[in-house]
């Protein structure tokens, strides 16, 4: 099983990837951007189950980090219920958090 590390390492290197890829469709781009947005939020869910708060933060800033605009967003909303649901996320941490992303100059 790969450590909480390597997966952090290979999902922030998709991310990163994701931006220089060419897609056939808009919902092919909307998709792949979902399943890693998707692989992230398990990555902070399983980081935190496992008490690694370095790891969780630093996939909590990934996420933020590549949300950008209001389809980021729009995916966000759709996969946070279980940060709330455990916990890792709340009301107030959420407007903190976005204050604090690219999705801070819309405001």
């Amino acid at each position: 099983m790969d450590t909480l590390a390597n997966r952090f390492d290979a999902l922030a290197n998709e991310m990163n990837e994701f931006y220089s890829l060419e897609f056939l469709s808009d919902y092919d781009e909307y998709e792949k951007n979902k399943k890693i947005k998707s692989n992230i939020i398990q990555l902070i869910i399983d980081a935190e189950n496992y008490g690694d708060t370095s790891i969780r933060e630093g996939a909590v800033n990934l996420l933020f980090d590549n949300t950008g605009c209001q389809e980021d967003f729009e995916i966000l909303e759709q996969l946070f219920a279980p940060l709330f649901a455990s916990g890792i996320l709340d009301k107030k941490l959420l407007e903190d958090r976005l204050k604090q992303s690219p999705l801070s100059r819309w405001s």
